[in-house]
């Protein structure tokens, strides 16, 4: 706006300069040619007064005043140039005031006196001879028929406007001097409006297109306001709409379960949802950043760039150091844009399902080899039963125990199959609950007998309350903890229970005297099939789903597994369920 301002100014400055210029030129051009013209009009007069004084009879002697008389009317009329002379019909010169001059030569071929003999009157410039100074003649025709001719000095003509140019150009000094002033007032006032108007926009930006409407008194900006205002309302409402679809679509991709991130064609980050930070660690903005400060994966970075150079897309695990034990993985595509082509990666957190799949492989396997053994042992007594007829009655006694006993395994195993399959696929009640210290009780009152078999004696702690856990679950519980207990403990050991309260909620716990596990195997030993010590569960017939039963319970009803154990002396386990 200074700029619009300045330029503005000088503009008027000088068209009001030119025009000071021009006015001033035609009043020194008016003022010439009324000098001219005054002094026409006073040679002129000065003819006719010579004239008059001049008498038209008698010889050369009749013109010997008009020396004095030249002088009177050089003081009268203020022209110390002043020359008069006569000349006769012929063109002869007659009289000269001047010592010099056109005295010699006739003058009949002059201009002045051609239009004299002509119309009476006449004039012209010239210079008398060639190098002097113009001079200014005036003839006129005189009663007497001769002409009278005046003449002054141009230059005293020109002195006059000379002397009057000095006050016009002050004048025009002075009046460019107040133009100025008020050119700049009316400037200044001009652009006025504008400048609140840029004070406007300059508030404008992608969080405010809120235009304030300056008053203005120019008609001419009103409508120009008026269209902006609409301008920018269209904007500000497009801009909302932008900004509510780009939130709509930042919360999609920041609650999605798989990491998304688009690159442009130079590798840099044009997206990037909260997921997709958590699998690389980026604790700050990184949109616009490269991916390579990003990612440190060799194989992410190398599938990246050939997606990008157009060798296709990629799908591939990847358990890199960075990625904290998980396995991610990645989908990289290419995605063209005309010649330029960029890339989007979608990461899925593979880690569970792989576990889940290798959990799966590894019960399918353990399955088979649990039902395997049974069977076949219960295949071969069969063998030996029909096909040796010399077994005695005894044996066959025995044998049909030993199938008995192989027959009940199958179907301890079958049952706690059926259990974990239905925890898996079922919810927890809200609204079941049961008495924790009789239930409790009677869990180890049904133990009572297989423990006084092993030599172990059982304890308990326990507080009156309702759980908020069915009866049949907590008690399926407590009897795989303390038959775990009992089976791999010592001679003479002890199985501690404490059934009570805490923070709202109660816990299960469960000590030991026995052998303990080895801190390697603490993590695994409440997955199916699972056994510390092979050889130790065979000969207790365990099915290896005691502990496997007792995650999933806990899993259902939100329990937290806390698990502490010294090998050779002991182990504690304890579930606490919060309460709801």
């Amino acid at each position: 706006m200074v700029i619009l301002r300045k330029k503005l100014t000088i503009s008027i400055f000088l068209l009001i300069l030119t025009a000071l210029a021009v006015a001033s030129f035609l009043i020194i051009l008016i003022l010439q040619n009324s000098e001219t013209a005054e002094a026409r009009k006073n040679l002129h007069g000065i003819i006719k007064l010579v004239d008059a004084e001049l008498p038209h009879s008698g010889g050369d002697g009749r013109y010997s005043e008009l020396d004095m008389m030249t002088g009177r009317l050089r003081e009268a009329f203020h022209m110390p140039s002043l020359q008069l002379s006569v000349i006769g019909r012929d063109g002869d010169m007659l009289y000269d005031s001047s010592a010099t001059g056109d005295r010699e030569g006739n003058q009949k071929g002059k201009k002045e006196i051609t239009e004299a003999l002509k119309s009476g009157i006449g004039d012209d410039v010239r210079s008398p001879t060639p190098g002097e100074d113009n001079v200014f003649y005036v003839a006129a025709r005189s009663r007497g028929g001769d002409i009278v001719r005046a003449s002054v000095l141009q230059s005293a003509v020109d002195d006059r406007v000379l002397s009057l140019i000095a006050p016009i150009l002050l004048a025009a000094l002075v009046s460019a001097l107040i133009c100025t002033f008020l050119i700049v007032r009316v400037a200044k006032d001009f652009v006025r409006p504008y400048f609140t108007l840029q004070s406007s926009f300059k508030k404008l930006s992608l969080t405010n297109m809120d235009l304030e409407m300056p008053e203005n008194e120019y008609e001419e900006v009103k409508p120009i306001l008026r269209d902006f205002k609409r301008l920018t309302d269209s904007l500000s409402e497009g801009i909302q709409q932008l900004n509510r679809d780009n939130a709509k679509i930042a919360h999609m991709l920041d609650n999605m379960d798989e990491g998304f991130i688009i690159l442009d064609q130079f590798e840099n980050i044009l997206i990037l949802n909260k997921r997709a930070r958590e699998y690389f660690g980026i604790t700050q903005d990184a949109v616009g950043v490269n991916i390579i400060t990003c990612v440190e994966c060799v194989d992410v970075l190398d599938a990246i760039s050939r997606a990008i150079s157009g060798e296709g897309s990629r799908v591939f695990d990847s358990r890199d150091s960075s990625f904290g034990g998980r396995t991610l993985r990645f989908h990289i595509s290419a995605v063209s844009e005309g010649d330029n082509a960029s890339a989007t990666v979608l990461i899925s957190d593979v880690t569970d399902l792989l576990s889940a799949e290798r959990i799966r492989s590894e019960f399918t396997a353990n399955v088979s080899h649990e039902l395997k053994t049974p069977l076949t042992s219960i295949k071969g007594f069969m063998e030996m039963l029909t096909k040796d007829p010399s077994i005695t009655e005894e044996s066959r006694a025995q044998f049909f125990s030993m199938i008995n006993v192989e027959v009940e395994r199958l179907i301890a195993l079958i049952n706690d199959i059926l259990i974990v399959s239905e925890l898996e696929n079922s919810g927890a009640e809200d609204t079941v609950s049961c008495d924790a210290a009789a239930t409790a009780r009677e869990s180890l009152r049904l133990l009572e007998a297989q423990a006084k078999m092993a030599g172990v004696r059982l304890s308990l702690d326990d507080e009156d309350f309702r759980a908020r856990i069915s009866e049949a679950n907590l008690k399926a519980m407590i009897i795989n903890l303390v038959e775990n207990s009992i089976k791999y403990n010592r001679e003479n050991g002890e199985v501690n229970v404490s059934v009570k309260r805490r923070d709202k909620g109660f816990f299960v716990r469960v000590a030991d005297t026995g052998i303990g596990i080895p801190p390697e195997h603490i993590d695994r030993v409440f997955e199916r099939f699972y056994r510390v010590d092979k050889s130790r569960s065979k000969k207790t017939g365990g099915t290896g789903l005691g502990l496997a039963i007792v995650k999933h319970i806990a899993q259902l009803y939100a329990g937290e597994i806390s698990t502490k154990s010294t090998p050779g002396e002991g182990t504690e386990i304890e579930i606490f369920f919060p309460g709801r």
